[in-house]
């Protein structure tokens, strides 16, 4: 997602501004706006989604050099289960990735399977061979029989990002905080210049 001053903020700075603080104002507004922006689009993935704000991993590129914009990005690896909320009860498995929406999981369980990390599971009895899939060893009759497990996931934070209500969160942000930041940061560079 990139965030940069539009063409008559760039020849409003240009007219007022030495060529060297020109950038200086540029880059400081954009960085500062597309700040605010990437905690925009954190707030709005977790007022839908059932996530903790640590692990809504959103990496922001600022604006250096001659480069006057800034860009906010995420990976598109989904998520496990228990990144989400997740409850074992008595009558079996939930989770909640949206809110609101907590459904049971079919021949699923929590646990640590060969010694893997803590997680939810599922038990698979045919296995394509395009699939990864993890093996229990499960002892039975005295011998150890494997038998595959899957690890299912949720929603990446890179196609939550990409969802049209997060982006509208960032267009907000963006709107009510760009021209605040940048009225600050030309008063601030203009009193440098004359002091």
């Amino acid at each position: 997602m990139k965030i940069e001053p539009n063409q008559s903020t760039i020849k409003k700075v240009m007219k007022q501004l030495e060529p060297k603080k020109q950038k200086v104002v540029l880059r400081r507004t954009v960085n500062k706006t597309s700040a605010k922006a990437k905690t925009s689009a954190k707030k709005s993935i977790r007022q839908d989604y059932r996530i903790k704000a640590r692990d809504v991993d959103i990496k922001l590129d600022r604006a250096k050099g001659n480069r006057f914009f800034a860009i906010l990005r995420a990976a598109y690896k989904p998520l496990r289960l228990t990144k989400f909320f997740v409850r074992s009860m008595k009558a079996g498995l939930f989770v909640e990735i949206k809110r609101g929406s907590r459904k049971k999981l079919q021949n699923a369980f929590f646990g640590q399977p060969s010694g893997k990390d803590w997680g939810v599971f599922g038990q698979k009895k045919q296995v394509s061979s395009s699939q990864t899939l993890l093996f229990q060893r499960k002892k039975t009759s005295g011998k150890y029989q494997g038998y595959p497990l899957t690890v299912p996931s949720g929603p990446s934070i890179g196609a939550l990002l990409k969802r049209e209500e997060t982006k509208k969160a960032v267009e907000t942000s963006v709107n009510e905080n760009f021209h605040r930041i940048f009225a600050h940061e030309l008063e601030y560079s203009m009193k440098k210049k004359s002091s």
